[in-house]
């Protein structure tokens, strides 16, 4: 998504899931690097960020996953992906990637708060 938002003319953007994020800061498995979120803020397009689906990490089986994330709750998807919940201190941690990001954007921004919906226009 990034890729097409750099290149493209993309008017605006509603990104209800932040989970690649997640993924990247806590060790997940759907990890789409370091720039996920931040390529319509950097170039000034009228963004919605929803902070969907940043109470899981995307991990494998579960066998594997209980190695990884010890002493987690997990929820197994199917045989080959479980869900592991985050923590309080990686959502607080999420919340402060986004509002950094919102800091920095190219256009206006309204965030009503570090743990609701952030809005970045």
């Amino acid at each position: 998504m990034e890729e097409m938002i750099r290149e493209e003319e993309v008017e605006a953007v509603i990104d209800l899931s932040l989970n690649e994020l997640v993924n990247h800061l806590f060790g997940g498995d759907y990890d789409a690097g370091p720039n996920r979120g931040s390529a319509a803020l950097q170039k000034g397009i009228p963004t919605v960020l929803v902070p969907g689906n940043i109470d899981f990490l995307g991990a494998g089986p579960i066998k594997e996953t209980e190695k990884r994330f010890p002493g987690r709750i997990y929820h197994i998807h199917n045989a080959a992906i479980t869900a592991v919940r985050t923590e309080k201190k990686e959502l607080e941690a999420v919340a402060q990637v986004i509002a950094e990001r919102c800091n920095s954007a190219k256009g206006p921004f309204f965030s009503p708060g570090a743990f609701g919906r952030i809005f970045c226009f």
